[in-house]
C-alpha cells in the first residue's frame, strides 16, 4: 500500500471543502413537504420529473442496502 503525502497548500483547499457537520436533532429543511408536492403538481417538465425521481429511488436504494447490511444476521456454522 503506497502512502499519499500532500503539500500544505493541497491540505488547506482539502479542509476548505470539507463542510461541517449538521446537527439534525435541530436541523430545519429549507421547505416542507406540502411544498414538495405543491413543486411536483405544478411541474410539467418530463426530464426534471425524471431526474428527481432518479434520485429518490437512488437514496431509497442506499438507505435500503444500509438497512439490509446492518440488521443481516450471520451463520456462524457456515463461515469459509
Amino acid at each position: 500500500m503506497s502512502k499519499i503525502i500532500l503539500t500544505e497548500k493541497q491540505c488547506q483547499h482539502l479542509l476548505r471543502n470539507v463542510s461541517e457537520e449538521v446537527d439534525l436533532t435541530t436541523y430545519e429543511a429549507p421547505f416542507s413537504s406540502e411544498d414538495f408536492v405543491n413543486w411536483v403538481d405544478s411541474e410539467f417538465d418530463l426530464e426534471i420529473l425524471g431526474m428527481a425521481k432518479s434520485k429518490i429511488e437512488e437514496r431509497m436504494n442506499y438507505l435500503n442496502r444500509m438497512v439490509g447490511m446492518g440488521t443481516r444476521n450471520s451463520i456462524k456454522g457456515f463461515r469459509p
